[in-house]
């Protein structure tokens, strides 16, 4: 697995309301969700990376 690190500014974190172990995940379903939206992605692999059955996600 890739690691990523992101620089955040507290007050855009704080926007986000998640504590910052859950600022990861959110980041994570932000760019399977924009990766989908934009086609490079199926939503059968985007469904696995939110740990979901395909028929469920979509």
């Amino acid at each position: 697995m890739v690691q990523v690190t992101v620089s955040l500014p507290d007050t855009l974190a704080a926007s986000l309301g998640e504590p910052s172990e859950g600022l990861a995940r959110l980041v994570l379903e932000d760019v399977v969700a924009e990766a989908c939206r934009n086609g490079r992605i199926t939503r059968a692999e985007a469904a696995r990376y939110y740990g979901m059955k395909q028929r469920i996600f979509w």
